[in-house]
């Protein structure tokens, strides 16, 4: 059973670009599903973070992605620069799930490469805020992650996440982060 949830503020093209996005998700879960015995990639992308990840049937079939029953949750917010609001609205679904949620705020910090590869290592579902596409993928090629998760990838954990989320996991797609009111300079 598949739902598509539609929210009757949004204009018409957002509904339809909300539609074909759900749909591609789901094709992408099918298909992982589907090769999960091969190595396959499980990636979980949609439309909108905040809408989409607050839902509990989205947690669900997400959680159901990974064969641990309480899995540990990494949550990247660099795209919304670290902001607790999203990541609470993004994880709170996922805790009272049963997964433990870990946030890497590294928008502004830059932990130790041996901090971030444990973060890494315990995770088995990472969840990426929407935002700013090209501030976190700046962010994380300058720290390395970008090669963190394509190993994360590799190694069969769930990536997840809505928007810039669900952009970040592939080598390109269309985004409004060359819009200067969006984009932050921060860090180091």
């Amino acid at each position: 059973h598949f739902q598509v949830p539609m929210f009757s503020s949004q204009p018409y093209w957002q509904k339809a670009l909300g539609r074909i996005l759900h749909i591609a998700c789901f094709w992408i879960h099918l298909c992982a599903g589907a090769r999960k015995s091969s190595g396959s990639v499980n990636i979980y992308a949609a439309g909108s973070g905040l809408d989409m990840l607050s839902q509990a049937a989205t947690v669900k079939e997400i959680m159901e992605m990974t064969p641990i029953e309480n899995p540990h949750l990494l949550y990247l917010g660099t795209a919304t620069y670290d902001d607790p609001e999203p990541m609470k609205k993004q994880t709170q679904g996922f805790s009272d799930a049963g997964c433990t949620v870990e946030s890497l705020n590294i928008a502004v910090s830059s932990p130790s490469t041996a901090a971030l590869k444990a973060a890494f290592e315990r995770a088995h579902i990472i969840l990426a805020s929407g935002g700013n596409t090209l501030y976190a993928r700046d962010r994380w090629v300058k720290l390395g992650i970008d090669n963190m998760v394509k190993q994360a990838m590799e190694n069969g954990t769930v990536l997840c996440g809505g928007s810039a989320g669900g952009i970040l996991w592939f080598d390109g797609g269309h985004s409004d982060s060359m819009e200067a009111s969006s984009y932050k300079v921060v860090g180091n």
